[in-house]
């Protein structure tokens, strides 16, 4: 995962949990915390994770029995330059140039393998009340989470080189998602992304 902070989303995502019953966070019986503490790996998904093709994103999707969404639209010339896989996360790379580290690339999807069912829209209010300025409730097409308009990074070099940039956590097709985006890509182009995923085809 980017070295986005964190603990931005994770503590909103406490914040729901705080809130809502247990049977409307995921089918399973793990926690947030303890899925987002098997998402952060020890060392740069890009070193541990095997960088798989397309075609074998959706082999991979079809014997999970998981719905990926993918997005159809990127900005610019922007496109798929890798795809990350270490379950139980698979991660999207997406860049307008050739990058061997997904920190320095435009655009960063993380999806989570688990099923997760997604909290209710009240309950996401009222994490975007905490901080009306900067976090925005996402309801498009299917999706719904929060959306940070200015996040910051976890990494000094991250964050002095890009400055806070957008950044969104979202529930779409039973599974949890993250992206996040490097200027100059703005918040409102983040989520006519999201608006544009679709199911992955084989």
């Amino acid at each position: 995962m980017r070295n986005r902070l964190l603990f931005i989303s994770l503590a909103a995502a406490v914040v729901v949990a705080l809130v809502a019953t247990a049977n409307l966070w995921m089918t399973s019986p793990r926690t947030v915390e303890e899925t987002h503490s098997h998402l952060a790996y020890p060392a740069p998904l890009y070193k541990v994770a095997k960088r798989i093709t397309l075609k074998e994103l959706i082999d991979v999707a079809n014997a999970h029995g998981i719905d990926l969404y993918l997005p159809t639209k990127m900005p610019d010339n922007i496109s798929l330059v890798a795809i990350y896989y270490k379950p139980p996360v698979i991660m999207l790379s997406y860049c307008d140039r050739e990058v061997t580290d997904y920190r320095y690339d435009n655009v960063t999807i993380q999806i989570s393998m688990w099923l997760h069912t997604p909290p209710s829209l009240e309950d996401l209010k009222k994490i975007a009340e905490k901080d009306p300025d900067n976090l925005k409730v996402l309801d498009v097409n299917g999706a719904m989470g929060i959306l940070i308009e200015k996040a910051r990074w976890g990494n000094p070099e991250l964050q002095e080189m890009y400055g806070s940039s957008p950044y969104a956590y979202f529930w779409l097709g039973d599974h949890y998602y993250t992206i996040s985006a490097t200027p100059p890509i703005t918040s409102d182009q983040l989520i006519e992304i999201i608006r544009s995923m679709k199911p992955l085809r084989g």
